[in-house]
């Protein structure tokens, strides 16, 4: 098992799908949840800030113990590729797994500040 959602990863989905369709019948994946990376297994984005705190959302990298993620700040860059290339937008997977709106760790609130 590998490093689940990476940056590299969806930039090239999102190229190679370009090449295809237009790109705005096209949307760009995001996680709400995190891949051990040995093991495949999963865990939901709360369950991670719950069990590791707020310094979550400071991190440098989407890893924490053995479990790869998608943060804060990839959420955001990836909402801006997908703006620049023209998709139609991004799909969430899924949208219950995040923690609630209003607090700093959301990534759906990340989303909305990407997408102003």
């Amino acid at each position: 098992h590998q490093k689940h959602s990476t940056w590299q990863f969806g930039r090239h989905a999102v190229e190679q799908g370009c090449k295809f369709l237009p790109p705005d019948r096209l949307t760009m994946g995001l996680p709400f949840y995190a891949r051990h990376v040995q093991t495949g297994d999963w865990k939901t984005y709360e369950e991670l800030v719950r069990v590791f705190g707020h310094s979550i959302v400071r991190r440098k990298t989407n890893r924490v113990g053995d479990y790869y993620f998608n943060g804060i700040a990839l959420t955001e860059r990836k909402v801006k590729f997908a703006a620049s290339k023209g998709l139609r937008g991004v799909m969430i997977w899924e949208v219950g797994q995040d923690t609630h709106a209003s607090q700093n760790t959301s990534l759906l609130a990340a989303i909305t500040r990407a997408a102003a």
